[in-house]
């Protein structure tokens, strides 16, 4: 089964759905984020979400929803928010600090 998960700039995620596809794809959705290339600014949430609509697709729940958790976990950190939402954070900080969400989610130690 071919999958595709497209990254772009924007906090919003959909699946492109229809009877007649054989390829589910599933979408982060705003702009193509020419603008904000190679600045480690581009927010990461509509990627991961769109990333846990494809795994609940696959029927990987658990999966999708320790992610959406640790995504939205995240949303509370003000430091984290990347410059689209007003905030300081890098993409990069986003990122660890959903990896550190979701290792709390599944019980692990918290790297300090």
């Amino acid at each position: 089964m071919a999958l595709k998960v497209a990254t772009v700039a924007g906090s919003a995620a959909k699946a492109v759905l229809g009877p007649a596809l054989l390829c589910r794809p599933w979408e982060a959705t705003r702009n193509t984020g020419k603008s904000i290339a190679n600045k480690n600014i581009a927010n990461p949430t509509a990627t991961l979400l769109a990333s846990c609509m494809m795994l609940d697709h696959l029927k990987l729940h658990s999966y999708a929803t320790s992610i959406r958790k640790a995504v939205l976990a995240s949303m509370d950190n003000e430091n984290m928010h990347t410059p689209d939402i007003g905030g300081q954070g890098t993409t990069s900080e986003a990122i660890q600090d959903v990896i550190r969400h979701i290792r709390v989610i599944n019980g692990r130690a918290v790297e300090a």
